[in-house]
């Protein structure tokens, strides 16, 4: 996932995030990813939701995980909301989405954009 600008798409500097996003049948999803530099302490496995758009390649899906501070402490969560775009060999997907930061009591904190490829595992 690369971290971009809301209005123009380009990105914003930050190093990538790697990940790992599992598609269920049936229309569930699981996502972890951190950040360089980030620690697994500070955020948890993500649950989530897909679905299939009109024509066989568009979908969407959204996933929300915890945010901890460093002595664990929950300081709230974050949505991602994303489009994506199935390749047509099926292996693959490109996505665009939104990012809610939200505090303990669900009021969103700060808002951005990014977009991700995501590739099947043989």
């Amino acid at each position: 996932m690369t971290l971009v600008n809301c209005q123009t798409g380009q990105p914003v500097g930050a190093p990538p995030i790697f990940g790992l996003s599992t598609f269920n049948l049936g229309g569930t999803m699981a996502e972890w990813g951190i950040g360089p530099g980030g620690s697994p302490a500070q955020r948890s496995p993500s649950a989530g939701v897909w679905q299939r758009d009109p024509g066989w390649r568009d979908y969407w899906f959204t996933f929300v995980h915890y945010r901890y501070d460093a002595s664990g402490a929950l300081i709230g969560s974050q949505k991602v909301s994303a489009d994506a775009v199935l390749a047509r060999s099926g292996d693959s997907y490109e996505s665009i989405a939104e990012v809610e930061v939200l505090d303990t009591s669900n009021k969103v904190i700060a808002t951005g954009c990014a977009t991700s490829v995501g590739t099947r595992i043989d």
